[in-house]
């Protein structure tokens, strides 16, 4: 269940974002509160709010001030501000409010916001991965993960102190690892990229263990390792 509010001072701005957020959700579970003001909301704010849809220009209390009220006590809820000012919605960096739309509302530009959040919902509720051991389910720490390497029919997964062994396309486990920092560096092989040590000309060394590199992928696992270390400072 996805909870999302809608706070926004205009009738018909509240209702043209209702109508497209039932458009958008149409294939989810979800839940939609609406709100006429900053106080009505802080007053009756819902609880485990995922997406916060909130106007800028409001009476009394404004968006901006509603968010850094909210952000005492909700760091993890994502706030999407709607403003007819471009000037205002850059003030959201301050209270970790990254995306905005601006009036007049246009369906795709609030589209495309949303399902950019329900990734990032996505993304921070999946800290794990599940694979078949046999006739077990198992649940690995995702960044316990070092590499993968696929031999035959199986993939092998080796973590900091196990490894995995499952009956598995490779393809299949790189998709489910698409949102972390996994390269494919070799036809055979799925790396961490967090947990390198050492890139060389033909190989990766990850705790202790050397991996190969094709020579075509060498430049880009390069380019990925430096902008993981540079986001990681």
């Amino acid at each position: 269940m996805i909870n999302i509010a809608i706070c926004e001072d205009n009738f018909v701005d509240r209702g043209i974002l209702n109508d497209y957020l039932i458009r958008i959700m149409n294939e989810n579970s979800y839940n939609i509160s609406l709100f006429k003001s900053g106080e009505e909301l802080l007053d009756n704010y819902p609880d485990d709010l995922d997406i916060l849809l909130l106007d800028i220009l409001m009476k009394k209390i404004n968006g901006i001030d509603t968010a850094k009220k909210i952000r005492e006590f909700d760091s993890n809820v994502e706030i999407i501000f709607i403003t007819s000012l471009l000037e205002y919605a850059l003030q959201g960096y301050e209270v970790k409010a990254f995306r905005y739309i601006l009036k007049p509302i246009e369906y795709e530009q609030l589209s495309i916001n949303i399902i950019q959040c329900l990734d990032d919902i996505n993304n921070k509720a999946s800290k794990f991965v599940y694979i078949k051991c046999n006739s077990d389910i198992v649940k690995i720490d995702i960044e316990s993960i070092l590499y993968i390497e696929k031999i035959s029919r199986y993939i092998f997964v080796y973590t900091e102190d196990q490894v995995y062994k499952s009956k598995m396309n490779l393809k299949d486990i790189e998709k489910k690892l698409q949102h972390y920092k996994f390269y494919r560096c070799h036809l055979g092989y799925l790396v961490n990229v967090n947990k390198i040590d050492c890139l060389g000309s033909s190989e990766v060394s990850i705790y202790n263990h050397s991996i190969p590199v094709s020579r075509g992928k060498r430049k880009i696992l390069k380019e990925f390792i430096i902008d993981s270390k540079e986001k990681s400072l």
